[in-house]
C-alpha cells in the first residue's frame, strides 16, 4: 500500500486545523473548530512528506518549512499520525453520529459509519459515497474527452439517421445503441492505454443521444405524449447516472435533472396539465407572473439548494451535475418573469434571484456560477436603475448608471462583511 488510509490530519499548510488526506495526495477539504470548508492547497505535497503505511510516521524532508515540519514530524519519528475523527458538519448528516474516521476511506462522525468521502458514509449519503471520486471530486475538463463525446453524439445521430425516422427502427436502433455504448463502458481497456478514456467518452455520447430517442419514442400518440416522454427520458438519465455502466457521469444526472425541470415547466403552459402543478401556486402569485415562469423559479430553487447541500457534504462531483440545470431553469424563470412581473418586480427580482445563485457558486467556489449569479444581479440592478429615472439626456444616463454602481458596491460590502473571503480559491471544473 503506497499511501496511508485516507483521513483527517493535521493541515501541514498551517492555514486550517485539518484537512482531509484521500489515501494518495491532500484534498481541498479543510475543517475549523469543526466547521469544514473548501482551500485547496496552493502547494504539492512532496514523496517525502507523503504517509508511506497507515502505521508509519510522517517524514518532512530536510528543505521542509517549519510550518510544514511542524504538521509532519511526530516525536522522536517513532509515532504513527494521529488519524483525527472526521469534524462535524453543519446540516450535514446525523448530529449524534458515532464512529472514528479510522477506517474505509472517509467515514467519521457524521453519520456514524465509515465511508468512500470526507462526509461518510452516514446522513442519507451512502449511496453518493459507494460512487467513489466520481461524486466527491468535479471533472476535470479534458479536450480530448470533449471532443471524443461529441464525436459519440454525432456517430449516434448518423447511425439513426438511417431508420427514416419510422418510430419502429428508431425504438430498436437506439435501444441498440445504448446496449452497445453500456457495454462499452463496462470493457476496461488497459489502464495505460491513452485511449481507455475516449473509448468511454463517446461512450457516453453515443448514449446521450440515444437516451433521448429511446424515451421518446417508447411514448405512443397523445394529448400528454411529450409530457410521458420528456419524464420518461428524464428519469432514463438520472437512472443512467445511477446504476453501473454511466454510474456517476455528472452529465447524466444534469442532463436528466434539466429534463424533468423543462418538462415540469413546459407542462405550465397547457391548459389541461397532467402534472398538478397548477394547485401547488396561488392564483395571485401565478396569474401575476405566469405559472410556466413560477415552475421554472421553483425548479431552480430545488436544484441550486441540493447543490448547496451536497457542496456542503463534500460531493462536489454530483452538484456539479445539477449546477447546470439550476443555472438554466433560473435563466429561463427570470425571463418570464420580467416580462409579466412590472417595471419594479421583474428587475428586483432578477436581482434577488443573481444574489441566490451567487452564494450557491461562492459557497462551493464555483468561479462560472458565481460570476452568472453576479452578472444577474448587476443586470437587475441596472434594469431598475433605468426604469426608475427614465433617461433622456446623456446625464441622466450617467446618474442612471453611478446610483447602479453605488448600489452594487453597497451590496459586495454587506456581503463581504457577512461572509470574508476565504484563504484560497477554486475552478469552476
Amino acid at each position: 500500500m503506497v499511501g496511508a488510509e485516507a483521513g483527517w490530519r493535521a493541515d501541514p499548510t498551517g492555514r486550517h486545523e485539518q484537512r482531509y488526506w484521500n489515501g494518495l495526495t491532500w484534498t481541498e477539504h479543510v475543517a475549523d473548530g469543526g466547521v469544514r470548508a473548501i482551500d485547496p492547497p496552493v502547494w504539492r505535497v512532496a514523496e517525502a512528506e507523503r504517509p508511506v503505511t497507515a502505521g508509519a510516521p510522517w517524514a518532512a524532508p530536510a528543505a521542509a518549512t517549519a510550518t510544514t515540519a511542524a504538521a509532519a514530524v511526530v516525536a522522536g519519528g517513532a509515532a504513527a499520525p494521529a488519524v483525527h475523527a472526521v469534524p462535524r458538519a453543519r446540516g450535514a448528516g446525523g448530529a449524534d453520529g458515532g464512529g472514528a474516521h479510522a477506517g474505509g476511506a472517509g467515514g467519521g462522525v457524521v453519520g456514524g459509519r465509515g465511508g468512500a468521502g470526507p462526509g461518510g458514509g452516514g446522513g442519507g449519503w451512502g449511496f453518493l459515497d459507494a460512487m467513489g471520486e466520481r461524486a466527491r471530486e468535479r471533472p476535470r475538463p479534458e479536450l480530448s474527452t470533449a471532443l471524443a463525446g461529441l464525436a459519440g453524439a454525432l456517430l449516434a445521430l448518423g447511425v439513426l439517421a438511417f431508420s427514416e425516422l419510422d418510430r419502429t427502427p428508431l425504438m430498436v436502433l437506439s435501444a441498440a445503441l445504448v446496449l452497445a455504448a453500456t457495454v462499452a463502458m463496462f470493457a476496461d481497456a488497459p489502464a495505460a492505454s491513452p485511449l481507455a478514456d475516449l473509448v468511454h467518452a463517446t461512450a457516453v455520447g453515443v448514449a446521450v443521444v440515444a437516451i433521448a430517442v429511446l424515451g421518446a419514442t417508447l411514448v405512443d400518440g397523445g394529448d400528454d405524449a411529450g409530457t410521458l416522454a420528456g419524464l420518461l427520458v428524464g428519469a432514463m438519465y438520472v437512472a443512467a447516472w445511477a446504476l453501473p455502466g454511466f454510474r456517476g457521469r455528472t452529465v447524466m444526472l444534469g442532463l436528466g435533472a434539466l429534463t424533468l425541470a423543462l418538462t415540469a415547466g413546459s407542462n405550465g403552459t397547457t391548459g389541461a396539465p397532467a402534472l398538478p402543478v397548477d394547485a401547488s401556486i396561488p392564483s395571485v402569485f401565478g396569474d401575476r407572473i405566469g405559472t410556466q415562469g413560477a415552475i421554472y423559479l421553483a425548479a431552480a430553487a430545488v436544484l441550486l439548494g441540493l447543490v448547496w447541500l451536497l457542496d456542503r457534504a463534500g460531493y462536489h462531483g454530483a452538484a456539479t451535475g445539477l449546477v447546470g440545470a439550476g443555472v438554466v431553469t433560473s435563466l429561463l424563470g427570470v425571463t418570464l418573469v420580467v416580462q409579466d412581473a412590472g417595471e419594479t418586480g421583474g428587475p428586483l427580482l432578477m436581482a434577488v434571484v443573481g444574489l441566490l445563485v451567487c452564494a450557491v457558486g461562492h459557497h462551493g467556489a464555483r468561479r462560472a456560477t458565481t460570476w452568472y449569479g453576479a452578472v444577474l444581479t448587476a443586470l437587475g440592478v441596472l434594469l431598475f436603475t433605468v426604469l426608475a429615472f427614465e433617461p433622456v439626456e446623456p446625464s441622466g444616463v450617467g446618474t442612471a448608471l453611478l446610483t447602479a454602481a453605488g448600489a452594487l458596491l453597497v451590496v459586495a460590502a454587506l456581503v463581504r462583511v457577512v461572509r470574508p473571503v476565504s484563504a484560497g480559491s477554486a475552478d469552476d471544473r
